[in-house]
């Protein structure tokens, strides 16, 4: 995954993992982290990842992977305590 500053039209950051393909990213208002979902999908088996990323770091600090056929999609509360996400 990268992270792209419109600003100077460029990657800045680059992000590992085996995400598949990126549906949803939100970051928290500090801009300390921010959580992605993703989905992996091979012949038969579908998994859905929710990752929240230190973004300065920029490594994964959590990583959640469950089967589910449907699209997932992510958001960070306005208080910045709670992760949503939703398939």
């Amino acid at each position: 995954m990268k992270l792209w500053d419109i600003r100077i039209g460029g990657v800045v950051k680059e992000y590992h993992k085996s995400l598949g393909e990126v549906m949803d990213v939100d970051f928290n208002r500090e801009g300390k982290h921010f959580v992605s979902a993703s989905d992996i999908a091979n012949e038969n088996v579908s998994e859905k990842a929710i990752v929240v990323w230190d973004f300065a770091t920029q490594l994964p600090l959590s990583n959640q992977v469950y089967l589910e056929a449907y699209t997932c999609s992510c958001a960070i509360s306005s208080l910045g305590k709670y992760l949503r996400g939703t398939v």
